[in-house]
């Protein structure tokens, strides 16, 4: 069964952002410390891409944070590339936005130190994951990946964007390790009830 990933509502979703762009970035800070502590703290690379960055507030977070790095994010749909641009200008931050297939990168290989994402795997079936991962290996030697595992659901009892697949702690391990090495792994919840996690993966 072949999993489509339905972007057509996304804009709609992010718009409302817009009115608050500092309190947002604030929720996403605190809800996305992990990764962003090692984009920034244990990978010390020059060049970072976001992939299915949405409104971008990650990328936003870093380039302010660090502004000496550049800073990219990238989107498949072009209204929410817009957006993204709006966001960035709003909060008076410069990052590079881009229109572009997580599964065909418009970039060279190893232009980039890391490519993270959040909430973007959920959406695809398992080999997508898998191909999509190599790709970004393709393209930085590091990624880090944040997904929702399938307590997500059984906590929040609702899908966010409509074709979310919940799947476990345990499948989301196997994926990653199929599509490269797994170098740290942190999870968000509890002990017993892990929510989501976060996955660096390197190449083999």
């Amino acid at each position: 069964m072949t999993h489509s990933h339905d972007t057509s509502h996304w804009a709609e979703g992010f718009k409302p952002m817009l009115e608050n762009p500092e309190f947002h970035l604030a929720e996403h800070l605190k809800t996305n410390l992990v990764p962003l502590y090692w984009l920034m703290c244990v990978l010390p690379s020059s060049s970072i891409l976001e992939v299915g960055c949405g409104s971008a507030r990650g990328a936003i977070l870093i380039k302010r944070l660090q502004p000496w790095r550049r800073v990219v994010g990238l989107d498949i749909d072009p209204e929410v590339c817009k957006l993204a641009a709006k966001y960035a200008s709003l909060t008076g931050v410069n990052i590079e936005v881009d229109q572009g297939d997580v599964f065909k990168l418009p970039y060279t290989t190893n232009e980039f130190g890391v490519v993270f994402s959040s909430g973007l795997l959920e959406h695809y079936e398992d080999e997508k994951i898998i191909a999509a991962m190599q790709e970004q290996l393709r393209v930085a030697p590091t990624v880090i990946a944040s997904v929702p595992t399938d307590h997500y659901y059984y906590q929040r009892g609702k899908r966010e964007y409509g074709d979310e697949r919940w799947i476990t702690k345990v499948d989301w391990l196997r994926l990653m390790t199929d599509a490269g090495v797994i170098i740290e792994l942190s999870f968000m919840g509890g002990l017993t009830e892990e929510n989501g996690i976060t996955v660096v993966v390197t190449r083999r």
